[in-house]
């Protein structure tokens, strides 16, 4: 106890309770789980769209030259901008999962990159970068057109990541985004519309004017990755219910 205890045994101990509280552990190991399940959402998020870029952006440059490049410059840096920032600041305050405190502990020595933070990445590479090939070098002849399908996809596919991300094991459904999330993803959307109108914006981005076909094919497999999404959270907490035979993870 940190207020009634000797300072010999506050010295000794491991923990020291500044208000000699025992509510206090709670709270405390809530927030620890709190803050470890946020820095979760915030790295994987940020590792699932960079990896996806890196390899969409790179594989091309590889295969075609820097001649041919998918995206210009000043496109990369505004995709990053929109989507690396306002959005994935509020994964990091998203608020905690309801099962928070109902869990098993955590092996202390478990790595960041647990089962459910590998597989969302490896969805990455095996379900968006080969739809962003197959995209691109389907409008090749017309480079401009395929630049900005791919321009839009990649903003509006990490801003669906985003908003999935709210939590790393409920579906969206169970757990829906909090206001911070929903404000950053909605001017990020509102933000680039307004951007797009200006032609000396499209033009230091490559891009042309999305016309309503590229809105639909960039809408429609958005709600593909959503729903992939949705799919492996379900996996994990079916996964998680055999393991632990918890329940409350398979809600």
């Amino acid at each position: 106890m940190g207020i009634t205890g000797t300072d010999v045994t506050k010295d000794a101990s491991d923990l020291v309770l500044s208000d000699d509280n025992f509510a206090t552990i709670l709270k405390a190991i809530e927030r620890g789980r709190w803050i470890y399940d946020n820095i979760k959402k915030y790295l994987t998020y940020l590792l699932r769209c960079n990896i996806t870029e890196v390899a969409v952006i790179g594989g091309i440059v590889l295969i075609k030259g820097p001649d041919h490049l998918p995206l210009l410059a000043a496109a990369i840096l505004y995709i990053n901008l929109a989507t690396d920032g306002l959005p994935a600041l509020a994964l990091g305050i998203a608020p905690p999962d309801p099962d928070i405190m109902e869990r098993p502990p955590r092996n202390p020595r478990e790595s960041v990159f647990s089962p459910d933070v590998k597989a969302f990445i490896l969805m990455a590479l095996l379900i968006e970068t080969p739809f962003f090939y197959l995209l691109f070098f389907h409008d090749f002849a017309d480079i401009a057109r395929a630049r900005t399908e791919i321009f839009f996809l990649f903003i509006i596919v990490e801003l669906v990541i985003a908003l999935n991300f709210r939590s790393l094991r409920f579906s969206v459904f169970k757990v829906p985004p909090h206001r911070w999330l929903i404000l950053a993803i909605l001017s990020q959307v509102v933000l680039v519309g307004v951007l797009i109108q200006i032609p000396t914006v499209r033009s230091s981005f490559g891009v042309l004017q999305p016309t309503l076909p590229m809105i639909g094919i960039i809408l429609g497999f958005s709600a593909f990755v959503f729903l992939a999404m949705e799919a492996v959270k379900a996996m994990m907490r079916k996964r998680a219910s055999r393991f632990f035979g918890d329940s409350s993870v398979t809600r």
